[in-house]
């Protein structure tokens, strides 16, 4: 009995001592499976001139509001278990300051490289990137489609822009004759404003179209706006293409003063960088009532069924603990996404990740959807001295 006894408490000790001696043995590999496995690293190079704003001023909450946008787009990525890094190669307001900055671009070897917002500066970049991924979240030039097929752009091309100002001024215009101001010194202005002349004519020979250019420092000329009014005939409709949302509002205001006709009717379709309020600085009250307009494709909308929006405000006030209100973030976000959503619609090994893949899969996104990522409505925005207000939308695309 008493040896019984003792036996079974050798074996009891042994099972103890044998479950000890196991604990040690896989105790490493336990703690291996609970460290955070590490994320793939995709880098993106930000290659652009985020000083797009007229004033000085609002230079620095631009460029944040730029930068917020793609650090929103790293954190969603991180939930989707990729590592996002940056890298900003900023050049400066010279047509040719980005050329300085290509070869430190290449140097750092990203995955793909988000910019520039201008066209011009998107074209030049043809020759320089051959085998990553160029993509732009403004640019909108037709020429874009010429150029190699590792670049895109999320902003319609203008040739479709000017099929949804064509159809909203022969909705609104009342078959008016037209006064069409081009900022001569703005190269995309002349561009989208010779599309314009070329479409427009076509299938309105009726109308008469009278083009004034002028240069940005004509407004501070006293006699300025004498000079660029000079061949208005009352009641056209003012069509004006200038190089910032401050020149558009700045005219409205000035010409609106000057020639003293109520129910003047303004349309453009320069952005306003998402800040409904920017126009107060140049527009300032008036007791003469006008209709202006702003059009553009529908970036920033907030309603509640558009998944992608919905999701950037989340991940935003989750990183910021505050709403998002500019634009731009929501078009840096947008633009990383774009691109980063491509390696999960079409799977690739997330530890071997390359340039080459993520042109690959992207290069997949664009045959299933040519429109990729790309607004699918435009927006009419009216607005006063008081702020701008969205009253119309249509299809982007037929």
């Amino acid at each position: 009995m008493k040896n019984s006894f003792r036996f079974r408490q050798s074996i009891t000790w042994i099972l103890l001592l044998s479950g000890f001696l196991m604990g040690l043995l896989f105790k490493p590999a336990l703690a291996a499976n609970k460290l955070p496995q590490k994320l793939p690293v995709i880098r993106i190079a930000v290659l652009d001139n985020p000083n797009m704003p007229q004033q000085l001023w609002l230079w620095s909450r631009y460029e944040n509001a730029y930068l917020a946008g793609i650090e929103t787009a790293a954190l969603a990525a991180e939930k989707k278990g990729y590592k996002i890094e940056y890298k900003t190669f900023f050049y400066g307001a010279g047509p040719l300051d980005i050329l300085d900055q290509i070869p430190k671009v290449k140097a750092w070897k990203p995955d793909f490289i988000l910019g520039p917002h201008y066209s011009n500066q998107f074209l030049l970049l043809g020759k320089y990137f051959k085998d990553v991924l160029v993509i732009s979240s403004y640019a909108s030039d037709v020429s874009i489609a010429k150029l190699p097929d590792n670049f895109y752009s999320l902003f319609p091309p203008d040739d479709n822009f000017i099929q949804a100002i064509v159809k909203f001024i022969q909705k609104t215009g009342e078959n008016k004759n037209i006064f069409l101001l081009t900022q001569a010194d703005c190269k995309e202005c002349v561009s989208i404003s010779n599309l314009f002349l070329s479409s427009f004519e076509k299938e309105n020979s009726s109308i008469k179209i009278t083009q004034v250019k002028f240069l940005e420092n004509t407004l501070n000329n006293a006699n300025g706006i004498k000079t660029i009014t000079k061949e208005y005939h009352p009641n056209d409709l003012i069509l004006i293409f200038p190089a910032t949302y401050y020149i558009y509002s700045k005219l409205v205001s000035q010409i609106t003063s000057f020639l003293k006709i109520p129910d003047l009717t303004y349309i453009s379709t320069i952005d306003n960088w998402g800040n409904s309020k920017l126009e107060t600085i140049a527009i300032g009250k008036s007791s003469l009532k006008y209709r202006a307009y702003r059009i553009t494709p529908l970036i920033f909308n907030l309603n509640p069924n558009e998944k992608k929006t919905q999701e950037f405000s989340h991940f935003f006030f989750e990183k910021y603990r505050i709403s998002p209100t500019e634009a731009i973030s929501y078009m840096t976000f947008l633009t990383v996404t774009a691109v980063i959503s491509t390696l999960d619609d079409f799977p690739t090994d997330p530890s071997s990740i390359t340039r080459e893949k993520v042109l690959m899969n992207f290069k997949k996104a664009l045959k299933k959807n040519p429109n990729w990522f790309r607004p699918k409505e435009y927006a009419v925005y009216q607005y006063s001295d008081k702020g701008e207000t969205l009253v119309n939308t249509f299809m982007a695309f037929d």
